[in-house]
């Protein structure tokens, strides 16, 4: 009798600079059905030899350092989500981040202060291509989205076509290297319609339009919210 084979474990990168809690990350993933860790380190910098051989699936991360740039950050996240789905695992959680972490394509974000149980869902929804956001995260959002909406003019923004394509896929929470497959262009075409996107939508523009088609943005529960 034929058996169906195994299905192939999601392959995790954790970049943790306190061994403490890069040991927790670690003891949690070990313990649930369906994931591996193949890498551990404490910068990204650490992380690329190891990446570049493990190649993971999903990379957790915290937070940079105060003193990393914006650019620097952008420029960072970027390049993790072309190659993988990210999980942003930071001491707190700020508006400003939030932005530029939704910008950038970031698949889940889940907070210190957050449960286990929503970490574990967090990793469960990413592993299967959706996107997560914890509570704390979500009341962020939220409120980011409101004002946007006050803030924002009513008249539709003049997109191409191809920007139109990458934005619902945006919307979707695809990653750069998932649009670059779907749409068949390279990731670096996708990056510049990106940067595009935001230029002319503006950030906060960004995110209102965000919301009216993102399943978790317009009513986002107190327990965080995956989406669908």
């Amino acid at each position: 009798m034929q058996t169906n084979p195994r299905p192939h474990p999601c392959r995790v990168m954790v970049i943790e600079p306190q061994q403490a809690i890069a040991d927790l990350i670690v003891s949690v993933v070990a313990s649930m059905r369906g994931f591996l860790i193949v890498g551990q380190a404490r910068t990204a910098a650490d992380s690329e030899p190891i990446c570049a051989v493990a190649k993971p699936d999903l990379i957790i991360t915290a937070l940079p350092k105060a003193d990393e740039s914006e650019e620097a950050l952008s420029a960072r996240l970027r390049e993790f989500a072309a190659r993988c789905r990210i999980l942003i695992f930071p001491s707190e959680i700020d508006p400003t981040l939030v932005r530029l972490m939704l910008a950038c394509g970031i698949s889940a974000i889940v907070s210190h202060s957050a449960t286990l149980e929503e970490f574990r869902t967090a990793l469960k929804a990413v592993a299967s291509g959706q996107c997560f956001f914890c509570s704390e995260s979500s009341i962020v959002i939220r409120e980011i989205v409101m004002c946007s909406r006050k803030r924002s003019a009513k008249s539709s923004p003049n997109l191409t076509k191809r920007q139109s394509e990458v934005w619902h896929c945006v919307c979707r929470g695809m990653s750069t290297r998932e649009i670059a497959q779907q749409l068949q262009i390279s990731s670096s075409t996708v990056d510049s319609h990106r940067f595009n996107l935001r230029r002319k939508l503006g950030i906060h523009r960004y995110l209102h339009l965000a919301g009216s088609t993102h399943p978790f943005l317009p009513s986002l529960p107190d327990k965080g919210q995956r989406a669908v």
